[in-house]
This record gives C-alpha cells, sequence and structure tokens, in this order.
C-alpha cells in the first residue's frame, strides 16, 4: 500500500487543512505536546470504555461508553495519527470520527445543560411552593 501525502487539492474537510498547516508551522515541542495530549486523550477515551463496560455491564454504561467515551478516544487516537503521518488514510480516518466525537460533544453539552437548567427549575418551583 502506497501512502498518499495530503495536499491541498484533496482536503475535503477545512479543519484538516487548518490542522496541516498548524502543524507544518508549530515547533517541535508544541507538536511532541499535542500529540502526547492526543495520546493520554486516546488511551483515557478507549480504555475508560472498556473499563466502565467490564465493570459496570448495564445499558447505562455501554451508552456511556459508546456515545460519549469511545467516539472521544477514537478521534484521539485518530488525531494522534495524522499528527505523526499526516496522510490521506489518516486525514479520512480523522474526518470520519470528527463527526461521531462533535456528537458526543453535543450530546455531553446538552446534560450538562439540562442538569443546570433542571437544577434552576427545582430551585425556583421550591421557592414557590414554600411562599404560596
Amino acid at each position: 500500500m502506497e501512502y498518499q501525502p495530503i495536499t491541498p487539492n484533496y482536503v475535503t474537510d477545512s479543519r484538516l487543512l487548518e490542522l496541516l498547516e498548524w502543524r507544518r508551522a508549530a515547533r517541535l515541542r508544541y507538536r511532541v505536546l499535542v500529540a502526547t495530549y492526543l495520546a493520554v486523550g486516546a488511551f483515557g477515551g478507549l480504555f475508560g470504555g472498556h473499563a466502565l463496560v467490564t465493570e459496570y455491564g448495564n445499558w447505562l454504561a455501554w451508552a456511556i461508553s459508546l456515545m460519549i467515551l469511545e467516539p472521544a478516544g477514537l478521534a484521539c487516537l485518530a488525531g494522534f495519527a495524522f499528527m505523526l503521518l499526516p496522510t490521506a488514510a489518516t486525514g479520512g480516518f480523522l474526518t470520519a470520527t470528527l463527526r461521531r466525537a462533535t456528537l458526543a460533544v453535543l450530546v455531553v453539552g446538552l446534560a450538562y445543560a439540562g442538569t443546570i437548567v433542571g437544577g434552576v427549575l427545582l430551585v425556583i418551583w421550591e421557592y414557590w411552593r414554600r411562599s404560596s
């Protein structure tokens, strides 16, 4: 299998082009630092999902693992691969995993916002109930 380098004509996702430009312009220590963070994130997401499902095999653990931890870990792994070897294959893999990771961020954000709104509504309801 021959490795195809990424060219600006090939890139379909503008985020990949920006990441490739940053990779070329950044100093080596910043690239190593980002690659290290991506490797730690990949290990944490993938191993965390495995550990969660192994310890608690119920539907909630599976949902958290498959909807949040696994997409985040896979996107970090794809980003790590792209930082080390920016080819067309790793770029396509990163583009595919970023879609699922974006949905995972949306799920976490909606859950967080829902918790805050629910808490505020509970406080308002309790205040209204005690004052009347």
